[in-house]
């Protein structure tokens, strides 16, 4: 059973609830700084009911299959490759992997361990070495192929590990891997104006709105494209804010220019968001506007709201989600989980979870849909599979790390995850 001491809980809960700072001590490898809200007493915490049980013996299986797969050089590995119409191309097979290293750890995390407590600490801190270390002078993280949603999980990550700990190589590693994010946004082009870095502005709007299109304000696959679409812009914003949360200095234009980006995918009539806004009305799917949600939330928009005359309509939005879950039978066999299936509910969880202030009950049913589900797919060794994996549950760490995610959100230890 994964650590889940009175400490560890108190500090994951509370982590980036504030970026105001105490001073660091660099030579403290995990330093605990006060906040202002403390944490809820875990002691006080409601007692787990035996499905909160079932749940957690999940994750433990999940996780454990997790660690066995990973490398002595901190990494997962994984095929690499593109969604290309309704399959999954591999470019590479079985190489090292940022995005999965980096959704691995996030998983162990949020499972309950830290890079210096909990039963995983130790593969926590060979994953961020492996990440830090494959930092190239730009600021990307990269090994092989990799492509801007890898460098975006890794510097979420970064993010949720700076929080905890304060280190100061992970500090400047995250503010590299961030400033490469802002510098490779289509059509945003930062001037500082004197002020500070958050404060910069853009240098001609209307030339690279004019150069960019509907384009203007997102990201794709690679670095200085000149398109972009939403499964790529969702990672870059909410590294963005994590980022952001511990400290981290974010143009505000940029934040700006990304939200602007999202609505243009928006399609009014059922709630629905477009891989790209030239296709809002036709390529549409659920996975999509699960991350359209979450992109919005990550822009700090959390309800309905007007945009000029257009009223972005987030409840439409949520509805068409619970209409468009792909499992929507119990009986739902993990052969059907396609290229997007966890990528859509590891958005779609996020996004029903964010909302439950304002609608408590939407995130029950949905996170005990979740459960009944997830646990009925969960292979014998512990894994989950998919497409991405090949099916394959000897090594599908992909999937696995994404279900463990999707079931430990309200477990509150990552921030990101945080209603």
């Amino acid at each position: 059973m994964i650590l889940r001491g009175t400490a560890l809980t108190c500090a994951m809960i509370a982590v980036a609830s504030s970026v105001a700072r105490a001073s660091i001590d660099d030579n403290r490898p995990f330093v605990r700084v006060p906040i202002s809200n403390p944490a809820p007493d875990p002691f006080h915490a409601p007692a787990p009911t035996p499905d909160d049980l079932k749940v957690r013996a999940a994750v433990d299986r999940g996780l454990a299959f997790i660690v066995s797969l990973q490398q002595p050089d901190g990494c997962w590995r994984n095929d690499a490759g593109q969604k290309i119409g309704e399959g999954y191309v591999r470019n590479e097979l079985d190489v090292p992997h940022i995005g999965v290293t980096a959704l691995c750890c996030m998983a162990l995390v949020a499972g309950g361990n830290a890079p210096d407590q909990g039963r995983y600490a130790s593969n926590v801190r060979l994953g961020l070495d492996f990440l830090i270390q494959n930092q190239d002078r730009s600021g990307q993280i990269k090994v092989l192929g990799s492509r801007m949603y890898d460098h975006a999980f890794a510097t979420l990550f970064l993010a949720e590990i700076f929080g905890m700990t304060r280190d100061s190589r992970i500090k400047k590693a995250l503010q590299e891997a961030t400033a490469f994010i802002v510098r490779n946004q289509v059509g945003v082009t930062i001037k500082p104006d004197g002020g500070g870095p958050e404060d910069g502005n853009q240098a001609d709007p209307e030339r690279d709105k004019a150069r960019t299109g509907d384009n203007w304000g997102g990201w794709r696959y690679e670095p200085k494209q000149l398109d972009a679409d939403m499964s790529i812009t969702v990672c870059q914003l909410q590294a963005l804010r994590a980022a952001r949360n511990v400290g981290i200095a974010v143009p505000k234009v940029s934040i700006e220019a990304a939200r602007e980006y999202v609505v243009g995918n928006y399609n009014d009539d059922d709630g629905s968001f477009a891989y790209q806004p030239q296709f809002r009305y036709n390529r549409v799917s659920f996975a999509l506007s699960a991350a359209g949600i979450v992109a919005l939330q990550s822009a700090g928009r959390y309800d309905s709201y007007r945009d000029g005359d257009r009223l972005i309509d987030l409840r439409k939005a949520l509805n068409y989600l619970h209409q468009q879950r792909p499992d929507q039978a119990s009986n739902f066999q993990p052969r059907n989980c396609a290229f997007g299936f966890w990528y859509g509910h590891y958005y779609a969880a996020q996004a029903v979870h964010q909302y439950k202030e304002v609608n408590p009950k939407m995130w029950q049913v949905w996170n005990d849909k979740n459960r009944r589900h997830f646990l009925a797919m969960q292979r014998g060794n512990g894994s989950w599979i998919d497409e991405i994996g090949t099916w394959d549950e000897k090594r599908n760490a992909y999937a696995t790390a994404m279900a463990c995610l999707i079931l430990s959100i309200q477990n509150n230890y990552l921030p990101i995850f945080q209603a």
